[in-house]
């Protein structure tokens, strides 16, 4: 089946129309006969999207609790996802900023508020990078995103003194990080 509406309302309209089609399937059917007979695959369906609707709501409640409660917030998801479009575009926008300060009298508007934008991005990233307080992980998002090194160049410079997957992690780890700063400041 394909859901459509993939907001909380439209899971819960596509739950209600399961349930009633389901009740429609009661009445012209007879009971299973045996207890290992398995009931229609649409049963288990609707137990799938009430789960998930549950699961959902509950996330959504220790999400709004936890950043209640938090001192330093954590990332979300789309946190994680924006901090890592700055990190990879933070060597083109420091490239920029670098080359278009000197002409920054003879740029149109919209370039200048660009440039702007530019500046305040490289900033907040240079500075969440300097937060990170694991040296080892500093080093590894350095090499990664402010030499501009490839993943895989990464990983195999850092190979020789721990393991990939110990690379990976630290990687994560400081995107992690990073994302959690610039929450934190930009909040």
């Amino acid at each position: 089946m394909v859901v459509e509406d993939i907001s909380s309302d439209g899971i819960l309209r596509n739950m209600n129309a399961i349930a009633c089609r389901q009740e429609k399937r009661k009445k012209h059917k007879k009971a299973p006969e045996s207890v290992g007979e398995r009931p229609p695959g649409r049963t288990y369906n609707l137990i799938f999207y009430i789960s998930t609707e549950k699961r959902m709501r509950g996330m959504l409640a220790m999400t709004e609790f936890d950043e209640q409660m938090e001192l330093f917030p954590r990332a979300t998801l789309a946190d994680l996802v924006q901090a890592k479009k700055l990190l990879k575009e933070f060597r083109k926008a420091k490239q920029a900023v670098i080359a278009f300060e000197q002409e920054v009298e003879r740029l149109p508007p919209e370039q200048k508020d660009r440039l702007q934008k530019y500046r305040a991005n490289v900033r907040l990233i240079e500075q969440s990078i300097s937060l990170i307080i694991d040296e080892e992980v500093r080093r590894i998002i350095e090499h990664r995103f402010v030499k501009g090194q490839t993943h895989s160049a990464t990983v195999v410079f850092f190979s020789s003194c721990m393991s990939d997957r110990t690379v990976e992690r630290k990687l994560n780890e400081g995107i992690t990080s990073i994302a959690s700063t610039l929450k934190m400041w930009t909040s």
